[in-house]
């Protein structure tokens, strides 16, 4: 399993991406973590998918560049 972390815009970011993940591959564990103050949010997820699966994923959805841009495998 992979460790990733990432930021998104809004709720509705994250469950796209998750959405579109979990039709490939398989999520062992998801944090999101919201802005108290603006509607972003920070998740940390464990998968099977690799960083260039996941580029991938986020590169289909519309509208996701703050995932694509903060994507990052965690060693």
């Amino acid at each position: 399993m992979n460790t990733y972390t990432f930021r998104a815009e809004c709720l509705g970011d994250v469950f796209a991406f998750l959405g579109a993940l979990t039709l490939k591959h398989r999520i062992e564990c998801c944090t999101l973590q919201p802005d108290q103050c603006f509607p972003d949010v920070e998740v940390s997820l464990r998968t099977d998918g690799t960083f260039k699966q996941l580029q991938a994923l986020v590169d289909s959805i519309d509208d996701a560049h703050i995932i694509a841009e903060s994507l990052e495998r965690i060693e």
